[in-house]
């Protein structure tokens, strides 16, 4: 599963003057889905991918993949 790496997301956001609705806007999301995905709840490699493109910066800056790739 694919979750936001701590405050990355929020911070790098703020970083770049964006509002969640503003993020949403260049994403193609819902405010309350990038929300959602700041606040820690699980996203779909296709979210990530958009808002990384957006943001202009690396998945592993912003997203991590817990769960079933940890079981090692």
């Amino acid at each position: 599963m694919i979750f936001a790496r701590g405050t990355n997301l929020r911070s790098t956001r703020l970083r770049k003057c964006l509002t969640l609705r503003q993020l949403g806007e260049l994403t193609g999301l819902t405010e309350r889905t990038v929300l959602r995905v700041e606040q820690g709840n699980a996203v779909r490699q296709s979210t990530a991918q958009k808002i990384c493109e957006a943001l202009s910066c690396d998945f592993d800056t912003i997203f991590e993949i817990k769960g079933e790739a940890d079981n090692g």
